[in-house]
């Protein structure tokens, strides 16, 4: 014991040597990451032993992958294959986030520059007869956006085949709360259908209300996230300056056939109801 607190170095070459701060080495210390071998009881000082510099170093690389605190400390308490895991995991992810970063860069840019696509819209307005629909409801982000709607696509239709009823219009998307990368909706995929019918496992029946729809037809990259959500922008914004205020969560209607999704001959609608204020 003795000998080896003989060869205890202190705070500041411990710093020093690790090229650790000394406001990081407190923080590693209170997050129990990485505590001092020896504190001072009448001083308060800290003493690191040099076999911690291997800790240090690790923690310092995996910082400047940015990992976060919590995750390094899932890595230093793993074997070898789990931290390897944990690393390429937090890495997949971040290369994840650069890509989107890159696919909005073009839409940050226009909108640095104020190139106010939205006016460039044009809104339609029309009446909307009380529909039935049958639908399927769930939460997803949008990376699983176009799996949800083509699933469940698949089996709103299958269940018209066995009832023996033809859908009444194109289908739709009703969001509930905003989908993107982070929030998850919930999105309801909509067909419509000539009467009401009755509902079959997850399958829900519903009548939507007769509404006055603000709307815009959007084609080809328009309908791309996140270049969509301009014109989500310009229906709501359109709402807005003329004194009137949304009713109910908007409605994505689907235009093409599915096989034309993520291509130039896409088409779809973004519809709005609205109301007097």
């Amino acid at each position: 014991m003795e000998q080896e607190r003989q060869q205890l170095i202190s705070i500041g070459a411990f710093a020093s040597e690790s090229r650790l701060s000394h406001k990081a080495l407190r923080l590693y210390a209170t997050l129990s990451l990485l505590v001092p071998r020896h504190v001072a009881p009448d001083t308060g000082y800290r003493y690191y032993h040099p076999d911690q510099l291997r800790s240090a170093r690790r923690i310092l690389l995996l910082r400047e992958m940015d990992l976060p605190l919590a995750t390094i400390r899932q890595v230093l308490a793993a074997t070898p294959e789990e931290a390897e895991g944990l690393v390429r995991i937090h890495l997949q992810a971040r290369a994840a986030r650069l890509e989107r970063a890159r696919q909005t860069l073009s839409t940050v840019v226009m909108l640095l520059h104020k190139e106010n696509a939205a006016m460039s819209f044009e809104i339609t307005v029309r009446d909307a007869a009380p529909q039935p629909v049958l639908m399927l409801t769930r939460r997803v982000t949008v990376d699983a956006l176009i799996a949800h709607i083509t699933g469940s696509l698949q089996t709103l239709y299958a269940a018209l085949e066995r009832q023996r009823v033809s859908p009444a219009g194109p289908s739709f998307g009703i969001y509930t709360g905003p989908v993107n990368h982070e929030d998850d909706g919930p999105i309801s995929v909509c067909v419509p259908v000539p009467q009401l019918l009755g509902a079959e496992g997850e399958i829900e029946a519903h009548a939507l209300p007769a509404a006055r729809l603000a709307c815009v037809t959007l084609r080809g990259s328009q309908c791309d996230f996140p270049a969509i959500l301009e014109g989500y922008d310009a229906v709501y914004h359109w709402i807005e300056q003329n004194g009137y205020k949304a009713a109910a969560p908007p409605r994505e209607i689907w235009l093409s056939a599915p096989g034309v999704v993520g291509t130039p001959d896409e088409a779809l609608e973004v519809a709005w109801a609205f109301t007097e204020r």
